[in-house]
């Protein structure tokens, strides 16, 4: 794997980034764990259904990762303006600089799970792994 020293940057990067989304709350929620847009269903029944929970306990932001980075857009738009608006979007309740650092954290988490099935990790993923690291 010709990108190991930089994955293993960004998985210390991204440590110190947990530390600090763990340092700045005391509180805890029970978190879906997997929360993202395939998850959550349309049930004529019972409104939205976020499905296939894992059943995590964390800060609520950690909740918020996986919408930073999926479904992000081509090569010809700007991926660091539209983290930032997907980011602000989101920042009525969590401040946007740590709902950033969570979708890092997630992206990273991601590419960790790629890896360990023994996939190879595309060149867009990589390319977004490290402009998602100059923001930070």
């Amino acid at each position: 794997m010709q990108h190991v020293q930089e994955f293993l940057d960004y998985v210390a990067f991204a440590e110190i980034l947990l530390e600090k989304i763990w340092a700045s709350t005391d509180e805890r929620w029970l978190l879906h764990g997997d929360l993202h847009h395939e998850n959550i269903l349309w049930s004529a029944d019972s409104a939205w259904v976020a499905i296939d929970p894992k059943g995590v306990i964390g800060p609520r932001v950690l909740e918020y990762g996986r919408f930073m980075h999926n479904f992000m857009p081509d090569e010809t738009q700007n991926v660091e303006t539209v983290l930032e608006e997907k980011a602000s979007a989101l920042a009525r309740i969590i401040p946007a600089e740590s709902i950033l650092r969570a979708g890092f954290l997630d992206l990273v988490l991601s590419v960790s799970w790629t890896l360990n099935e023994g996939q190879s990790v595309d060149a867009p993923k990589w390319e977004l792994l490290r402009r998602y690291r100059k923001l930070l």
